[in-house]
């Protein structure tokens, strides 16, 4: 009988390797261990073949990544929350300042961030999502620490925000996952943190919609994915 059995050999044992796509007997083989080649030979009933097979295998070398220094933002914060596509694309708004919430917005290069239009609403720890372009912004803190609480939700077209249709509940410390036109805000607070909540609504980019309820109750979620 042919087989589709493959070995290789490390100068000391022989190894299983994955198998051949065709069975077959006589060929002719060439190459080494990682990049090889086998043609023609004969099926089990004595046909011809001339398919060519080719085997690469490849170990890669997994370098760590590491942080270095970019360019600040125009305001510093706390409680911030943003999104983007790519480190050359990103975004951030909203969050704490000492004593106070904030509206600002900003945009990121790359290299720098530039000061963009504020969000209506200053508010901390809401949940965000989308593109630098088409953002969104929901829930928060109106105030520093977890009261009050807003349903207020925003879009962001690159240039300006604009006020949306509201959450069906309020909450501060929520998670958003999506994209402006698709999301999902999921968990929170309605008091700060003693009321942590389960509450799960989708967003179709123009009103909320309540969705069964994620199984945990929780705040300071964050989240990602569509």
């Amino acid at each position: 009988p042919t087989t589709t059995n493959s070995r290789a050999y490390d100068g000391t044992n022989w190894t299983t390797s994955p198998a051949l796509s065709t069975a077959r007997q006589g060929s002719a083989g060439f190459g080494t261990s990682t990049d090889a080649v086998m043609g023609a030979g004969a099926l089990a009933n004595g046909t011809a073949v001339k398919n060519v097979e080719e085997f690469h295998s490849q170990l890669a070398v997994v370098t760590a990544g590491a942080w270095s220094s970019g360019g600040n933002l125009t305001v510093g914060r706390e409680s911030i929350r943003g999104g983007g596509l790519s480190q050359n694309a990103a975004w951030v708004a909203g969050g704490e300042a000492p004593g106070a919430t904030v509206n600002s917005s900003e945009e990121y290069n790359g290299t720098a961030w530039t000061e963009g239009n504020n969000l209506n609403t200053a508010r901390r720890a809401g949940g965000t999502g989308g593109s630098q372009t088409a953002a969104l912004y929901t829930g928060g803190n109106t105030a520093p620490g977890g009261t009050p609480v807003t349903a207020n939700s925003e879009e962001y077209n690159g240039t300006s925000w604009t006020e949306g249709n509201n959450l069906n509940t309020a909450r501060g410390e929520v998670g958003n996952a999506g994209v402006q036109t698709s999301s999902l805000s999921v968990g929170g607070s309605s008091d700060g943190g003693t009321n942590a909540l389960n509450n799960s609504e989708s967003y179709n980019g123009t009103s909320y919609s309540n969705e069964t309820v994620f199984p945990t109750t929780g705040y300071g979620v964050v989240g990602t994915g569509t």
